[in-house]
């Protein structure tokens, strides 16, 4: 039986999650403190202090953290196996924006513009990282980041169908996704701030 062939097919939408570095985390952090472009008209988030990056250190965002998108470029190719991709020929930077999120502040669902986007996370609070911990509820926990693809299936007690992803941030974690992937940001209630960066970035052939 252990001999049996067999082929996993890939589906739904390629949904990555790699780890900068700490000096890389504080990099970011010192381009968003040299922001204070009230950004929050353009984006879907319940949250009050959402600032642009400016085109330079966007661009300079984009210089450093090539090397990961390129990763994700070729891990994409592979598990797409679109024709198409292979024309991409270098990708541009969209909008970058810092999120400082506190207590009770959110992002419902939604989506981006573009053709991927990203968020890390650079700063995760201890009383965060407590009240997460002290959770007993059956959803992934407050402060999730959850991304959605395709309905449930009631009738699914097997799982056999993943609709979900669901992950309780890190520092250091980067997730990279396509831009039209529906995902949202649940609440916390510690009296604290949980700082990341979300942008869109675009193909170019």
């Amino acid at each position: 039986m252990n001999n049996i062939p067999y082929e996993y097919f890939h589906w739904g939408p390629f949904l990555t999650r790699m780890k900068i570095t700490d000096n890389e985390i504080q990099k970011v952090l010192e381009m968003g403190r040299q922001t204070k472009d009230d950004f929050r008209t353009n984006l879907a988030g319940i949250i009050k202090e959402e600032y642009k990056f400016s085109d330079n250190n966007a661009n300079l965002f984009m210089d450093t953290f090539s090397p990961y998108f390129k990763v994700y470029m070729e891990k994409l190719i592979d598990y797409n196996r679109q024709p198409l991709l292979r024309n991409v020929t270098a990708l541009k930077i969209g909008s970058v924006w810092i999120n400082k999120m506190k207590a009770n502040e959110y992002n419902p669902q939604h989506i981006h513009s573009g053709d991927l986007s990203f968020v890390m996370y650079l700063s995760i609070p201890d009383d965060l990282k407590k009240e997460r911990e002290e959770y007993k509820g059956t959803s992934a926990g407050p402060g999730t980041i959850t991304f959605t693809y395709g309905e449930p299936n009631p009738t699914d007690k097997y799982n056999y169908f993943a609709t979900q992803q669901n992950f309780l941030p890190e520092e250091g974690d980067f997730f990279i996704f396509p831009a039209n992937l529906t995902h949202q940001v649940i609440p916390f209630s510690s009296d604290t701030t949980r700082i990341s960066v979300a942008g869109n970035v675009y193909f170019q052939q």
